[in-house]
């Protein structure tokens, strides 16, 4: 697994904030989070990347995340 981390990172849905480790060893790429937030209008909103409704928001940034993993 290889580590990321993104301070910024610029969607359609808003800025976020995300770190984790992604793996390309196999034919499916795989993403595993460790920590996400997004900029709210009070500052970093931390996201809880082990509940459903966290993964289902971190799944619409695929592909600006993509993007900036140039993977």
């Amino acid at each position: 697994m290889t580590p990321f981390e993104i301070a910024r990172l610029e969607s359609r849905f808003g800025t976020y904030r995300v770190a984790g480790n992604y793996d390309l060893s196999t034919r499916a790429l795989q993403i595993d989070f460790t920590s996400a937030a997004k900029l709210g209008t009070d500052g970093w909103v931390e996201i809880n990347v082990n509940a459903k409704a966290g993964i289902a928001e971190l799944q619409k940034l695929m592909p600006e995340l993509l993007q900036q993993l140039e993977v």
